[in-house]
């Protein structure tokens, strides 16, 4: 039970909050294709997404940070 408990938290979770690969596409950090390899990648592997693009060279570790940054602070419940 509890594991049916943490996967609709996961869900509910992530169906609230800004997605980070919309974030990072949007503001211009990563192409659309960048996003599409990097997920069909987490997808095999369970690595985070900002892992895999910072691995791959696509995006920097401070620019990561700032957008984490700015994905917690529009995710907040009012």
């Amino acid at each position: 039970m509890k594991r049916l408990g943490d996967r609709i938290k996961k869900e509910v979770f992530r169906r609230t909050k800004i997605l980070l690969g919309r974030l990072l596409v949007d503001g211009g950090f990563i192409s659309p294709v960048d996003l599409e390899r990097a997920l069909e990648e987490q997808k095999r592997t369970n690595e985070m997404l900002g892992e895999i693009l910072i691995r791959k060279g696509v995006l920097h570790p401070g620019e990561l940070q700032g957008v984490l940054a700015i994905q917690k602070t529009l995710s907040r419940p009012e």
